[in-house]
């Protein structure tokens, strides 16, 4: 099926123009005929029809439908094209990628840092409580959206395709004996490719999001993603007082926490680590965080943070449909499936060239 701006998918929703690309297929705006709710569509390329990427945007679907969190994309329905290829129907998304930031403005402010930081521990202790673990965590999934109207932004985490469902009749062992994610943010146990990775790897990938939020670097170096693995498995640890004398000890010490080989010695969940980042941002969160500036970061939903990991938050609210704002047109593409390692990243590439400071 050929879509171009005007054709109808699956009867209900009108084709308005492509958002972004990726290399498993194409996000489209669209609008539903009968609400007029503007809405993405995720949609799978022809030529990539294979079993394995069918399973994998059937588990974002399944993984996003259950958490139904405001700081975890929604998945508002998946259906399929006349040709068979299955395509989610999610928000559109106004704002950029923390990579994209990364790129266009450098390293962020420690404050900016601890206020994306909890957004993103609050979507993992929700996605945890569900026994789904993530996989895939990096700055390119994690986007920094602002409502129309809104100066407040709210960090989405986004892409579960490769996440992991413990449980054991959804829990898929197709993967064990070998790595799936992207390099520079895999855990050890999860480049080894073991079968029974739990939380505590989307805790390594969120120490090296958050270092790399500070200082727009990788603490591992490698100029390739295999070299990049062989660090992690096996270089020296790095030592992130003289990596990053510039960010406050309180952090650093937090980074180190999260990045250690044997999971055991790692900071045990996500709802520690959330807890970590509200003392390092000396406060419990108030019930609404006010705008200081051309815009405010919004962590999540107001009150106090969960008391362990089964405790639900807020769920996201409707997004504006009649909104002016131009969506970002790098919203969330469909990146490979992942095979035994991801081809050469952004991220590597990154490492090597640096960023002036915001």
């Amino acid at each position: 099926m050929d879509l171009k701006p005007g054709s109808f998918v699956a009867a209900k929703y009108r084709v308005v123009r492509i958002l972004g690309r990726g290399a498993m297929g194409t996000v489209w705006e669209a609008v539903h005929t009968l609400t007029d709710r503007r809405v993405a569509l995720k949609i799978l390329a022809e030529d990539h029809q294979t079993a394995e990427a069918r399973a994998r945007i059937l588990r974002e679907a399944r993984a996003c439908g259950r958490i139904q969190h405001r700081n975890v994309i929604e998945v508002f329905d998946i259906s399929e094209l006349e040709d068979g290829r299955p395509f989610l129907v999610m928000p559109i998304l106004h704002g950029e990628t923390l990579e994209d930031r990364l790129e266009r403005a450098g390293p962020c402010p420690e404050a900016d840092a601890i206020e994306i930081g909890v957004g993103v521990a609050r979507a993992l202790v929700a996605a945890h409580a569900l026994g789904i673990v993530h996989r895939d965590l990096k700055p390119s999934n994690i986007f920094l959206h602002t409502e129309p109207g809104s100066r407040e932004v709210t960090v989405k985490v986004l892409d579960f395709g490769i996440s992991k469902i413990l449980s054991r009749d959804e829990a898929s062992y197709t993967d064990a004996g070998r790595a799936v994610g992207s390099p520079a943010y895999m855990s050890p146990e999860q480049a080894k490719g073991a079968a029974d990775i739990d939380g505590r790897s989307d805790v390594w990938s969120f120490g090296i999001c958050l270092f790399e939020l500070l200082t727009a670097g990788l603490p591992f170096p490698g100029e390739t993603p295999y070299a990049m693995v062989g660090h992690i498995l096996h270089g020296p640890p790095p030592d992130f007082d003289a990596l990053c004398p510039e960010v406050s000890p309180e952090l650093r010490a937090l980074i180190r926490r999260c990045v250690v080989r044997d999971p055991s010695k790692r900071l045990g969940s996500a709802a520690e680590l959330l807890l970590a980042l509200e003392a390092a941002r000396g406060e419990r969160p108030p019930s609404s965080l006010a705008a200081t500036g051309p815009r405010s970061l919004r962590a999540g939903a107001p009150g106090p943070p969960p008391s362990g990991p089964g405790e639900a938050l807020a769920p996201l609210p409707p997004v504006d449909s009649q909104g002016q704002a131009a969506p970002a047109a790098g919203i969330t593409g469909l990146p490979p499936v992942p095979t035994t390692i991801e081809p050469a990243s952004q991220a590597c590439r990154r490492r090597s060239r640096p960023r002036p400071r915001c």
